[in-house]
């Protein structure tokens, strides 16, 4: 879809994708509530740790993203990262002791659930490898336009809806760890085969690099509460 609406309309119309699904996300939310049994006492929300943490990454994000404009030496950059670093420091100070925090920060305690979020943090990373930089090599270097790079890139995420369900019932015989490591193994050979073959321009050397990447990518996003 991003790619058709940067060859037909234009790029920036496709920050407009997101807000439409989360529009259409909240509908069905709505209309399926009925049949949820609400509880009685619920928590209020942590409108404080929510401004906090907000500010903190909107802060540092800003200063990522605008460092290579303006220089890391600017003031207009470490100002606001030094805000942001200060602003989520304060929200985890807030949250742990806040009695109904918007996060529990207590959880990062325990190895398996640090581990699970830590093995999601990087494979958002290894993201951009794909969605990014893949769709720029695609369009630069073998002239692809935006349309059909975007579909040289669907190998990546077609499976996954597949992958989902088989993968959840493998994690509930054999817990969280194993499928886990298989998962990171399988990452690990999918980005080094990627690195290795990009510089060979040719798709269809790419292309195993992209369907082991989305099997791995199921087993990345495991829920941590199994051993």
């Amino acid at each position: 879809m991003g790619g058709l609406f940067a060859e037909t309309i234009s790029w920036r119309w496709i920050f407009w994708i997101n807000p439409l699904l989360t529009i259409a996300m909240m509908i069905i939310v709505i209309m399926a509530w009925g049949y949820v049994e609400e509880r009685k006492g619920q928590r209020p929300i942590d409108f404080p740790g929510l401004v906090l943490l907000c500010t903190g990454l909107g802060l540092i994000v800003f200063a990522l993203m605008q460092a290579p404009d303006y220089g890391w030496g600017q003031a207009i950059i470490i100002l606001p990262l030094a805000a942001g670093v200060i602003s989520a420091a304060v929200f985890v100070i807030y949250e742990l002791r806040h009695k109904t925090p918007l996060i529990n920060v207590e959880l990062f305690s325990n190895s398996t659930f640090a581990a699970s979020n830590t093995i999601v943090f990087m494979a958002q990373f290894m993201k951009v490898c794909r969605f990014v930089f893949g769709a720029l090599n695609f369009q630069v270097e073998l002239g692809l336009n935006p349309f059909l790079a975007g579909l040289a890139i669907l190998p990546t995420v077609a499976p996954q809806p597949f992958l989902a369900a088989p993968t959840g019932l493998v994690v509930d015989r054999l817990g969280s760890r194993i499928p886990s490591l298989v998962g990171v193994s399988i990452a690990l050979v999918s980005v080094t085969w990627f690195a290795l073959v990009m510089p060979l321009q040719n798709y269809w050397l790419v292309l195993p690099a992209f369907l082991l990447w989305a099997v791995s990518m199921p087993l990345l996003f495991i829920a941590p509460k199994r051993p």
